[in-house]
């Protein structure tokens, strides 16, 4: 019998890529639903509807496909780190949902190599991303 558990971490304990490309994928799409559709600070009619909502989901859904499906099959710790320095390059476009797509393939390919100062580098960089991202759908 195969449990949830089992899917989602690879033969030697870590997490599996399909778990990062989940998370990254929902973080994106749920931060830029809070970013279109509320508005916490107070400065926008917050009359965003789901014309402005559906674009950016297949952005994220792009960006999602190619990250997971192409990218991170290599999984070469410069990769990861160059994944992590793109994270945080594109939170300039934080509304297009990438910089936790990109954080979130960038700990992939990172844990996976848990010893190496690059893959923590990277860990450090996809933290700063989706933290920037929280606070820019927040914030925006």
């Amino acid at each position: 019998m195969t449990t949830m558990s089992h899917h989602l971490r690879t033969a030697d304990g870590t997490p599996s890529w399909q778990m990062f490309a989940a998370l990254g994928t929902g973080l994106a799409a749920v931060l830029t639903a809070i970013g279109t559709f509320t508005d916490l600070t107070g400065n926008d009619a917050g009359d965003n509807g789901f014309a402005d909502y559906w674009p950016v989901l297949a952005i994220i859904a792009v960006g999602a496909i190619v990250t997971f499906g192409l990218v991170t099959r290599i999984s070469h710790p410069m990769l990861g780190l160059a994944l992590g320095v793109l994270a945080v390059a594109s939170l300039a476009v934080f509304w297009s949902g990438l910089p936790c797509v990109f954080a979130a393939g960038a700990l992939s390919v990172s844990w996976s190599r848990r010893s190496e100062t690059t893959s923590l580098i990277a860990s450090g960089l996809s933290a700063v991303a989706i933290v920037g991202a929280v606070v820019f759908a927040i914030g925006a």
